[in-house]
């Protein structure tokens, strides 16, 4: 009978035992799990973070392509009124040259060389020269408007 108590006494404690450290377990185990959701919850909040920074970056990159865009296209009008200016001014300049040359011609022409110009041919002259620099002033202030943004 004695041995009866004894081993029952063993079988309690060890009963005991078991439970207790069955109950350790458990609460370690709540413990590790409430520490992950604290981990997945965090990490769930830093994902969003860096979801939002994603966006808008994403935002500005698709901002700063098409103001890219934009500058490439100011850049060629640009070349372009660049070389229809260049085309003008040339064009202007045979202009010039060629009735500077045919006045020229039509003085030698005239056998007048060496002889005073009438005060009228030259006011002629004068006024002519004024109109072809008027005109190239003007080309030339509506061409930098527009490149600058003025007008257009």
């Amino acid at each position: 009978m004695v041995l009866k108590k004894i081993i029952l006494i063993v079988v309690a404690l060890l009963a005991i035992y078991g439970i207790y450290r069955t109950t350790a377990a458990v609460i370690d185990h709540i413990r590790y799990i409430r520490s992950l959701e604290d981990s997945k919850s965090q990490l769930e909040s830093e994902n969003n973070t860096l979801s939002t920074a994603l966006q808008l970056s994403e935002k500005s990159r698709s901002a700063m392509m098409a103001e890219n865009e934009r500058i490439k296209t100011l850049e060629k009008e640009y070349q372009r009124k660049t070389a229809e200016l260049n085309t003008s001014l040339i064009k202007q300049r045979e202009e010039s040259q060629n009735e500077i040359n045919r006045l020229e011609t039509a003085l030698r022409n005239a056998g007048v060389n060496d002889v005073r110009v009438p005060d009228d041919v030259i006011r002629m002259q004068r006024e002519r020269a004024k109109e072809i620099n008027q005109r190239a002033n003007a080309n030339y202030r509506r061409s930098h408007q527009q490149t600058a943004g003025k007008s257009d």
